[in-house]
């Protein structure tokens, strides 16, 4: 067992990302960021599911928007360009899954 810690790194900064853990077939990516602020548009070569812990954030896919929160989960597909809007101070985790 392992315990692992997220702390807020907002502090003094507006976007942090850090990984938590690696496995063979799986990586847990914690991503902290600030109202307003922005990931622009990018994507993955795995599969990746977004766990919102706090707040709410906007992924925009083309013309596919979705609001993630803490009710409900996303996936987004290998190689589906998107880009990221925190709506709200927002703690999420991306699994990205090989």
């Amino acid at each position: 067992m392992d315990l692992i810690q997220t702390k807020n790194k907002l502090i003094d900064q507006s976007k942090h990302a850090e990984r938590l853990m690696k496995f063979e077939n799986a990586q847990f990516i914690n991503i902290q960021m600030k109202k307003g602020e922005v990931l622009s548009e990018h994507h993955a070569k795995e599969t990746v599911i977004i766990i919102v812990r706090k707040g709410r954030v906007e992924f925009n896919a083309g013309s596919k928007k979705e609001i993630v929160t803490t009710e409900n989960v996303l996936q987004i597909e290998p190689s589906e360009k998107h880009d990221v809007l925190a709506l709200e101070d927002t703690d999420f985790i991306i699994v990205k899954i090989n």
